[in-house]
């Protein structure tokens, strides 16, 4: 199953989409739920588990799926995502996910990388893109799990005031390829973070082979990168060059 987050989705697909999902919980979450009967009477449980082969999770996607939740009638967002969250991470997927996506802190992040199964589904993760002031104990527990993300997108850099998970999860990681940080216009420059995201580079010297920084660098960052195939930098959201 590709990635449902990056394409349009009008309102009456995420509708089908969530009803499908809703299908595929088990009879104990429905319960939770208080799913209403007709819902289960209209529409047939799916043959084939869709989910199974969902390696794509973007949290804000998820988001706009629970805003379809009107079909349920007393149920509220968090009981909804909760139930939601446990049929996608959970010790019994074939697939694991590839790609995890968290634009925007919805103030949940930090129990993720404790519900069971997510030492499974989050142990092969390909890319990470994270923004602003996404929570740390989240990605410290990120950190602890996984090891194999190549393309790592961290926007707003410039607005994060704690980084001691981000620097954690990249040091770990095993073979980075594609690097990306941008900062915000209206952010604050915080210059040791940027020296740590640095140095935390540096520690792949050997696998980084494409980066941007939007950022005139602090450290001899570019000297220490030898197989460097591709650099971007874009300082109109930061200082020029002297």
């Amino acid at each position: 199953m590709g990635n449902p987050g990056y394409s349009y989705h009008s309102s009456s697909s995420m509708s089908k989409l969530f009803k499908i999902i809703i299908l595929l919980l088990s009879e104990e979450s429905r319960d939770t739920l208080g799913i209403n009967n007709s819902i289960t009477e209209t529409y047939q449980r799916p043959l084939f588990n869709y989910i199974d082969y969902w390696k794509y999770l973007d949290m804000s996607f998820i988001e706009n799926l629970i805003s379809q939740r009107s079909i349920i009638e007393y149920s509220s967002a968090s009981v909804i995502r909760n139930e939601i969250l446990k049929l996608l991470i959970n010790k019994n997927r074939s697939k694991k996910f590839i790609n995890l996506s968290i634009q925007d802190d919805y103030g949940y992040y930090d129990y993720l990388h404790h519900i069971s199964g997510a030492e499974h589904c989050f142990s092969k993760l390909e890319s990470f893109y994270c923004k602003r002031n996404v929570d740390q104990s989240f990605i410290k527990g990120l950190a602890r799990i996984c090891k194999s993300i190549e393309k790592f997108r961290f926007e707003d850099v410039s607005n994060c005031v704690d980084n001691s998970g981000i620097i954690k999860l990249i040091e770990v990681q095993e073979k980075l390829i594609d690097v990306v940080f941008t900062v915000d216009y209206y952010g604050n420059g915080n210059e040791s973070f940027y020296k740590s995201l640095e140095e935390s580079l540096i520690r792949h010297a050997d696998t980084v082979h494409y980066l941007r920084i939007d950022w005139k660098p602090i450290t001899r960052l570019l000297s220490c990168l030898p197989n460097l195939l591709s650099l971007e930098f874009n300082i109109t959201h930061s200082e020029y060059w002297n």
